[in-house]
């Protein structure tokens, strides 16, 4: 393998120069990453679907466009894989819904297909909650996915798989999405990097197979993005999933807009770890402080924002974010299911609005998604206003470090006091879901059982290049760690 000892830990910035350098082969690197699944992968069953023969057949296509001294992407010859509520052509995507189980898509979706036309190669699926709609990651036809720090532990959910297969080192980089925390909670529970782009940045289009009969009802809050083990890699990737779509009239033409480069100037940071009665467990908030405060030896100006100052009251924002979510996923799926989902968030323990919010907005009547809507406008503006004052946001990614395995609904314990389910692990994600809002999650630190806790960075809308500019520049007070169960002996 030449030189450098285990690719499979190295970034994807780093792998396309070893490419480019001729130091390795596409053809070498994915089969070092499929001897690595074959060993690893059943430590943690995050990557559900192989697609080993075709990822070989496209990295001997990749190595002979090299060897011809064709003009290349950064990302070709890189393997990744893709969450498994995401189309690829000839794959299963199952959704982890039974009556999918069979169904082999007909078509790429269009990120994966941007992906492709740049060089890089699926590797395979990774797992899901059923349709993606819990934070942990099970299913009725894949079964669990395991946390590599700790297997008594989810991996979050719904990108549950994806972060699991790049924190183990299974895959340089994942592509997942994001309508509730699905990107960001897992990233969170596994210690990597993942990117929720502004809501329409990036083409949806794919997202649960279309083909099924299913509707592409998910028009609101849904983002597709990449998750990673640098930061430097998100932008990147990002630049390769950007671009309009002739058949997505709500994704603008915006093209990757370059910036500067220039020398860092001292941000304006604003932070909250409180979201309306909500707050986080210790661990978390200790993290967080430590992290501010490097921030501010940074000669960064920290300054803590009190959301309900201006004008954000969190349970018309929890309650409006369900109905939007429910409506949206419920005209999609069958009256049957619909009614199952209503019953199951109705009846989680806690009383959190979001979930009573899911039920009515399943229930399919207009004049509640229309009041959603509304008070989405009005967040919208609340939050544009803030961004007028600060360049960063800093929040929590959720209460606490990944939880264990439980049954969805439970009551989890925060510090001895036991909070509701979808409070624990979402309170502090939808708020920007519902606006739209770029997010970046990176790791900064561990809990005293070595599990590691991430923070949000929350930038302007549209602002994509901008925030993912601002956390390169605090990217120096992160670092992923590898999990010590899958360090290669």
């Amino acid at each position: 393998m030449n030189s450098l000892p285990e690719p499979e830990w190295m970034t994807v910035r780093d792998l396309s120069r070893m490419l480019e350098q001729r130091e390795l082969s596409s053809t070498e690197l994915v089969r070092t990453f499929i001897q690595r699944i074959e060993r690893f992968n059943p430590e943690v069953h995050a990557i559900v679907e192989h697609h080993f023969d075709g990822a070989l057949r496209a990295a001997r296509a990749a190595d002979e466009r090299r060897n011809r001294g064709e003009p290349l992407s950064p990302l070709d010859g890189i393997p990744f894989t893709v969450k498994d509520l995401i189309e690829v052509e000839g794959m299963v995507t199952a959704c982890g819904y039974p009556p999918f189980a069979r169904y082999r898509s007909r078509e790429d979706a269009h990120v994966v297909r941007k992906l492709k036309q740049a060089g890089a190669i699926v590797l395979g699926k990774t797992n899901v909650p059923l349709l993606g709609l819990d934070y942990q990651c099970e299913n009725p036809v894949y079964g669990r996915t395991l946390n590599p720090w700790d297997p008594e532990r989810t991996p979050g959910g719904s990108s549950g798989g994806s972060a699991a297969a790049v924190a183990a080192g299974l895959t340089p980089f994942d592509i997942g999405s994001d309508i509730g925390g699905s990107i960001r909670i897992p990233a969170h529970y596994c210690g990597i990097y993942g990117f929720k782009p502004t809501d329409s940045r990036i083409s949806t289009r794919g997202h649960i197979p279309e083909a099924t009969g299913i509707l592409p009802a998910v028009r609101h809050m849904l983002s597709l993005g990449p998750l990673t083990r640098s930061m430097g890699d998100i932008s990147l990737i990002f630049r390769q999933m950007i671009g309009e779509d002739p058949l997505r009239t709500d994704v603008p033409p915006l093209s990757y807009e370059s910036r500067s480069g220039g020398a860092s100037t001292p941000l304006r940071i604003g932070w909250s770890d409180r979201f309306g009665e909500y707050g986080v467990s210790g661990e978390v908030r200790r993290v967080l402080f430590e992290f501010l405060s490097q921030c501010e030896t940074q000669g960064h100006l920290i300054e803590e924002i009190i959301p309900e100052r201006w004008g954000i009251n969190f349970e018309t924002v929890w309650w409006a974010w369900g109905v939007l979510a429910g409506a949206q996923i419920g005209c999609m799926v069958p009256w049957w299911l619909r009614q199952v989902l209503r019953v199951r968030f109705v009846t989680m323990r806690g009383g959190f609005p979001a979930g009573y919010g899911i039920f009515k907005g399943a229930g399919l009547h207009l004049k509640d998604y229309i009041k959603a809507l509304n008070v989405r406008d009005k967040v919208h503006a609340a939050v544009d206003r803030m961004f007028q004052e600060y360049d960063l946001w800093v929040v929590p990614v959720s209460m606490t470090p990944a939880i264990p395995h439980t049954k969805p609904g439970r009551l989890i314990e925060v510090d001895g006091i036991k909070e509701p389910y979808l409070a624990v692990g979402t309170a502090f994600t939808v708020l920007f879901n519902l606006t739209g809002s770029p997010v970046v999650v990176m790791p900064v630190g561990f809990s005293t059982e070595a599990l590691p806790i991430g923070i949000q960075l929350i930038g302007r809308r549209w602002k994509d290049e901008r925030l993912l500019e601002q956390a390169m520049q605090l990217s120096t007070l992160a670092v992923f760690s590898r999990p010590p169960e899958f360090v290669s002996a």
